[in-house]
């Protein structure tokens, strides 16, 4: 109860002192790429992921954003490789200055059959008016063929986004 307490007045005051970071009508193009290289203990081969996700994203009022990502992720292991696309909606939020909090859904297209959900906190620093650095720890639960959650992950992404048609900062 005291943690459900403590966040929420957290929230409540970094509205109140939140100046608008990217207001109504504005664009967000951008997206992360990731790399995990891993072996397990008593493997002889090593299994290696690369994630690519851009995203397309719209300010539907000041600070809140909903938009469509494709998520590529390519995996290669014993020497076979394949790749899963998915694609999804997510939805972000501004909460204090740069801070922003983002929920969002990654279907499987294709043969591959899966559902992902993610839920982050990340931070833009814009290095000029239009272009932001965008830092994220997340956590993803994955899922294959409409069974329970198969796997989840707790992890930092780093991302680039460009901001068109927008005002950050206070006005």
């Amino acid at each position: 109860m005291k943690i459900t307490f403590t966040v929420a007045a957290f929230l409540i005051m970094s509205q109140m002192v939140s100046a608008q970071v990217v207001g109504q009508g504005a664009w967000m193009v951008g997206g992360s790429a990731g790399f995990q290289s891993f072996k397990f203990k008593d493997a002889d081969e090593s299994t290696t992921i690369i994630d690519f996700s851009p995203n397309l994203g719209y300010f539907i009022a000041d600070d809140l954003a909903i938009g469509l990502g494709l998520n590529v992720t390519s995996i290669s292991s014993d020497g076979e490789s394949f790749t899963d696309f998915g694609l999804g909606p997510f939805v972000r939020f501004y909460f204090a200055d740069a801070i922003f909090a983002q929920a969002g859904v990654n279907l499987g297209l294709g043969d591959s059959e899966f559902t992902e959900f993610q839920v982050g906190v990340g931070y833009s620093w814009f290095l000029n008016d239009g272009v932001a650095i965008e830092p994220m720890l997340f956590y993803n639960s994955h899922s294959e063929d409409g069974d329970t959650f198969d796997a989840s992950t707790f992890g930092l992404s780093i991302g680039v986004q460009a901001f068109a048609n927008h005002d950050h900062g206070m006005e």
